[in-house]
């Protein structure tokens, strides 16, 4: 969380392995990159815990090329049939976000657009992902976009390979 005087963050090369909360939370900067980060589970069956990568706010976001919860027997969370989870989650983006060429294995959602009080017009770009739910029951989609503040919002969805969600690959 951003303390004041800092706008920019970059977040990139690091390696979070058996988080018990989110393996990376940011909020309240305006300018964000999460590049090249891998987080998984500790160990087979244990699990990162909520978000793998949370991002509330921001106004310039890029998610690239990150590798999330791969691996036999990891799991990115432990959340239920109801649960959402998310291994990519915006929260109220109110700008551009690029979310691209991230590997994710397991959880909930894959990615997570979840705007219930943005106030902005948002563009979010999603492409070159793969999203691989096959081990686990509990999956839900692969992509989910909730947009309950009815702000205006486009999201473009391409180039992305999403299988074994046991509801949708894209839900909007």
């Amino acid at each position: 969380s951003q303390a004041g005087g800092a706008t920019a963050l970059l977040v990139s090369g690091n390696t979070v392995e058996g988080a018990g909360g989110f393996g990376i939370a940011i909020s309240g900067f305006s300018t964000v990159e999460v590049s090249g980060n891998t987080l998984a589970s500790s160990a087979a069956g244990a699990a990162i815990g909520q978000d793998a990568i949370r991002i509330t706010g921001g106004s310039a976001v890029t998610v690239n090329g990150n590798t999330i919860a791969t691996g036999a027997g990891n799991v990115l969370t432990v959340g239920s049939a109801g649960g959402s989870d998310a291994g990519i989650r915006l929260v109220n983006p109110g700008g551009n976000f690029t979310i691209t060429n991230n590997r994710i294995d397991d959880g909930d959602v894959g990615i997570l657009i979840d705007n219930t009080a943005g106030a902005a017009t948002s563009v979010l770009t999603l492409s070159g992902n793969t999203i691989d739910g096959t081990t686990l029951t509990i999956n839900e989609d692969a992509v989910r976009v909730s947009n309950t503040s009815n702000q205006s919002m486009t999201v473009i969805l391409a180039s992305s390979t999403m299988t074994g969600f046991t509801d949708a690959g894209i839900e909007v």
